[in-house]
């Protein structure tokens, strides 16, 4: 397979359940290794990967947001949760913050957020970090389509 995604472009790669489009996207994403063949990307620090089922760390509301940052790493990049708020709007979460208890609340995520608010805590974690490239495994596959566009 050989293809190049240049800055601003939108590619979309389609195919049967089985054929290896997650494997690829793993491998772009450094989470699985290239066993063979050569594979430019840009630097990690460029790109984001959002698989299907998001991964949720134990934390704080905060935390699922600003993943894999802290709250000091957040607060460096001169964010705060008002800007937190502004991108759970974005992604239809602005009842997030007050259902479960401020940013700060702790939960197991997994447990609390259904499939579609899992899947846009990631998108909203997406834009937290504003990547160069973005990686988007089917991202959208538990939300409503009115909330995917």
């Amino acid at each position: 397979m050989s293809f190049e995604v240049k800055r601003g472009m939108n590619t979309v790669i389609t195919g049967p359940n089985g054929c290896g489009k997650s494997s690829l996207f793993r491998i772009l994403s450094g989470l699985w290794p290239l066993t063979g063949g050569v594979l430019r990307r840009p630097n990690m620090d460029k790109l984001f990967y959002i698989p299907q089922r998001p991964y949720l760390p134990p934390g704080t509301l905060r935390d699922q947001i600003i993943y894999p940052n802290t709250k000091s790493d957040m607060l460096k990049k001169n964010f705060n949760d008002d800007h937190l708020r502004k991108l759970l709007e974005s992604v239809r979460l602005d009842y997030l913050e007050a259902r479960e208890g401020g940013f700060d609340s702790v939960n197991d995520w997994n447990d609390v957020l259904s499939g579609g608010e899992k899947q846009r805590i990631a998108m909203a974690r997406l834009f937290f970090h504003r990547p160069l490239f973005a990686i988007l495994d089917e991202c959208t596959s538990a939300v409503s389509m009115d909330v995917e566009a």
